[in-house]
């Protein structure tokens, strides 16, 4: 009896299936494209954030986020027993490897950790292994071809000269050894930030004797959500240092920069998630519950003639089941075939390696398409919920009689002619005001999404950090300001003429002679070189930070800074409530010490005791300080440059070991020492940035002629800049684009399945319309008005409150990338609000005829 009763029921769910089979082909689709819309939007954002994370793992050379410096074993210990540590690495430095007097590589050693999970993510077409015998050696592609060796073989003898950091091995003097070639591999790390690195064996390190601590200590964390800021917080409310040249610095893990980059931000990403569910919900809510409601007076007379709560249950579950089955594999087919075969073409020019194959499970997830297909479920059991749980609260005779419009009580007045085609449209319109809302909210959640997404890839494209910068920078390189400041540490001391200023005035008159040089863009970035005493106690925290390092000396490099950047530092001190003195800087009393994250915790209160405390800056050719007489400022305090927010400046080369000071101009002049520009800036005229380009790079190329040794001077063209990047830029835009389109087609597919459910479900509201003399000209323009009061009033919220919450998002992005730029996405609104008025004239027309079209069959069949 009971399987007879269910065998009854399902035929009945048949029958209602094959009888709303527009209205289920409607909810199937739905059901299909959000599916599918989820997994692309979700899957584009993560493939981006995962090959950016990768990228920037290359460029740097390890997938640390964090470092401890000369650390020793207890605390090595302490930091793998720490449940949000997932990785703690072991890197010793042993030497350097110089050729010609150059620093060519950094020797170190590794443990296994450090190598298979922070190194080896760097690198890329790894031959052979890592070092494991004492004479074994693992060097860069790049490296073997500066030695000449363009084709390595495994096995093969290379002979490399190490100065030893510890003075026990070999009495501090240069040792040249034999090694065994067993690895190498592609690097990708920009050697003017980073120096390029031969591995050596623990084996080696033990053949030498040398204590395995301190050493530095490369940190992985499990969480990607923490900021630099809550990281270094905590490691150092867990770690113990035991001195003050201890630190953590910490530059934040890819996956943290990559979300950065992208969307400013872990907060903007969550905020744009919610809207994205919230928009898929609505949409599935609102077209389920339209739809199903419209059957509650069904329901109602299966009540009266006897169906039980149970039975209808079973029935309602049984016509969902079939359409949400269907839907599910129609959207996950249609995911994995784009993901598989669509989403490699669209991410492999994002890869850092554009001539090789991406494989497909870095840009395939599959848990993201079970999380799009589980959360489909949860809203299809929601809308069932909602009409069970009215059914629920009628009596079967209410239900029978329910009307899913509410009538509204206002009164009307009517023209001669009767109502108006557009109040009967403003009535339908606004009758349920309920269901009005939400068709507006989600529709504006699917176009606000999409001009979002826009607006951010447009204000976080990296052409915008260029864009700001001026067309060409002329400045010393390295070399040069080494072998300047240092030239008894160079063999070409007597080609260094160090009464002279480094960049030559005659140069700089040839460049701002030339007619296509806009000369009012001409910025000079100057200042002069000094000496302090290391007894003074304002130098001791960095003369502390450096102790051990190697790179420990007493030459200043002092840059002069105007009256407006001297501002804009105040500003940004007392947002952060920095200890500085900066009314002593702008009077020219005092002179500001910059560092690079430099300081331990312990160092940074001590230099916030600094402030105040004399401050002697000597003559560079000073060799003892006890006979000579500085001249005598106060330190204005410390300022670390790399935290966030802190003021733009153009700086000398400010590499490790380089000691960092601003003063004013009437500091300045206080010194009157030597002016030395450190680089000047200009623009090109109008349309002649190729020509000076030209004339530049002949001009710079004839200067460094003059010196043997080394090139004295850089050129940096903002154009190069932006060809480098181009590439990658422009495939960038592409992803983007995709996630736009997806953002884009869920708001439009919203709009276009709530317009479609409503004319299916009102079939029999337009047959007694015709029957009582309504033409079908009529009933096509109503349909339309309908439609144009949607577009009109969700234009309407996108240009008040989309632009307010457009701004707001930008604001905080803007205090994450410095370089994000306000631009409203003018263009694609109009092409979003075209396309939706598009659609609202022609979808009514196309499912009026639709529905005319069966009645007029149904008629026929009837006849």
């Amino acid at each position: 009896m009971i399987r007879r009763k269910d065998n009854r029921l399902q035929q009945l769910a048949i029958a209602c299936n094959r009888e709303n089979r527009k209205r289920n082909l409607i909810l199937t689709f739905a059901i299909a494209l959000t599916v599918f819309l989820l997994f692309s939007a979700f899957s584009i954002a993560k493939g981006k954030v995962i090959i950016d994370s990768i990228k920037i793992i290359r460029e740097s050379g390890s997938a640390a986020s964090a470092y401890l410096e000369n650390a020793e074993e207890e605390q090595y210990k302490k930091l793998k027993s720490l449940d949000y540590i997932k990785y703690v690495g072991q890197e010793y430095t042993v030497g350097n490897w110089y050729q010609n007097n150059k620093l060519l590589a950094n020797c170190k050693v590794i443990d296994e950790t450090a190598y298979e999970k922070i190194i080896k993510p760097a690198y890329d077409d790894i031959k052979g292994h890592y070092p494991s015998d004492t004479n074994e050696i693992m060097l860069s592609k790049r490296l073997l071809q500066k030695l000449g060796i363009s084709n390595p073989q495994l096995g093969m003898k290379i002979s490399i000269p190490i100065l030893f950091d510890s003075w026990s091995v070999n009495d501090g003097n240069e040792l040249t050894e034999e090694f065994i070639l067993v690895g190498y591999y592609n690097d990708y790390i920009d050697e003017v930030q980073y120096v390029p690195v031969a591995y050596l064996s623990e084996k080696y390190l033990e053949s030498k004797q040398i204590s395995r601590y301190p050493v530095r200590l490369s940190i992985i964390f499990k969480s990607g959500f923490l900021s630099n800021m809550q990281m270094e917080q905590k490691l150092y409310q867990d770690v113990e240092l035991e001195n003050a040249q201890q630190q953590f610095s910490n530059n934040g893990s890819a996956e943290f920069r990559s979300v950065n980059q992208l969307i400013g931000g872990y907060g903007v990403a969550f905020l744009c998630t919610i809207i994205v569910l919230l928009s898929v919900y609505l949409l599935i809510y609102n077209v389920f519950s339209i739809s199903l409601a419209k059957d509650i007076h069904y329901y109602g007379l299966l009540l009266v003639i006897g169906t039980t709560q149970k039975q209808l249950r079973k029935l309602i579950a049984s016509q969902n089941r079939a359409i949400l089955i269907k839907g599910i594999l129609l959207g996950s087919v249609l995911s994995l075939l784009v993901g598989s075969v669509g989403f490699p073409i669209l991410f492999k020019g994002l890869f850092f390696l554009e001539n090789r194959e991406i494989s497909i499970d870095t840009v395939l997830y599959p848990e993201i398409l079970i999380g799009a297909v589980m959360f489909v479920i949860i809203l299809m059991l929601s809308a069932s919920n909602h009409v069970l749980g009215k059914l629920k609260k009628m009596s079967p005779v209410e239900a029978y009689k329910y009307q899913a419009k509410t009538v509204s009580h206002r009164k009307h007045t009517e023209s001669p002619k009767g109502t108006s085609i557009c109040r009967m449209a403003w009535y339908n319109f606004s009758c349920s005001k309920r269901k009005t809302c939400i068709t507006l909210i989600s529709l504006f959640i699917g176009c606000e999404m999409a001009l979002l997404s826009s607006f951010i890839s447009n204000g976080t494209d990296v052409i915008n950090r260029f864009l700001q910068q001026p067309d060409f920078e002329i400045g010393t390189k390295k070399d040069a300001v080494d072998a300047y400041l240092f030239p008894y540490s160079t063999v070409d001391e007597l080609q260094v003429d160090r009464e002279k200023s480094l960049l030559d005035e005659a140069l700089m008159e040839k460049i701002i002679g030339m007619d296509e040089v806009d000369e009012d863009s001409i910025e000079q970035i100057y200042g002069c070189y000094a000496t302090f005493d290391y007894n003074e106690e304002f130098i001791q925290p960095k003369v502390n930070a450096a102790y051990g390092t190697g790179t420990s000396n007493n030459v200043m490099t002092i840059q002069v800074v105007d009256d407006q950047y001297i501002q804009e530092l105040q500003e940004y001190a007392e947002r952060n409530q920095l200890n500085v003195d900066i009314a002593s800087l702008k009077n020219g009393t005092g002179i500001l010490a910059l560092h690079k994250h430099e300081l331990s915790e312990m160092l940074e209160d001590d230099a916030n005791q600094m402030v105040g405390e004399s401050v002697h800056v000597y003559p560079m050719e000073t060799m003892d300080m006890s006979e000579a007489e500085g001249i005598e400022f106060v330190c204005s305090g410390y300022i670390d440059t790399t935290l966030k927010d802190f003021p733009q400046l153009s700086m000398s080369w400010n590499g490790e070991g380089v000691n960092y000071f601003l003063v004013s101009k009437q500091g300045y002049e206080r010194l009157n020492y030597p002016k030395q520009v450190f680089s000047f800036t200009f623009d090109a005229r109008n349309g002649q940035e190729a020509i000076v380009k030209e004339k530049l790079t002949q001009l710079i190329q004839e200067e460094n002629s003059k010196q043997e040794a080394f090139d004295i001077y850089y050129l940096s063209c903002t154009s190069d800049k932006i060809r480098e990047v181009k590439n990658y830029r422009n495939n960038s835009r592409v992803v983007m684009i995709a996630l736009c389109l997806s953002l884009s087609l869920l708001g439009i597919t919203n709009y276009i399945n709530i317009i479609t459910t409503n004319i299916a479900v009102r079939k029999k509201d337009f047959i007694i319309m015709e029957k009582i003399g309504m033409t079908h000209k009529q009933l096509k323009k109503m349909l339309i008005m309908e439609s144009l009061y949607h577009w009109g009033i969700l234009i309407i919220i996108l240009l008040s409150v989309g632009t307010l919450m457009t701004v707001g998002i930008g604001y905080i992005i803007k205090n994450t990338l410095s370089y994000f730029s306000f631009s409203y996405p003018i263009k694609e609104f109009f092409i979003i609000a075209i396309i939706l008025l598009t659609f609202c004239v022609f979808v009514p027309q196309v499912f009026l005829k639709e529905v005319c079209r069966e009645r007029k069959a149904k008629q026929k069949r009837d006849y």
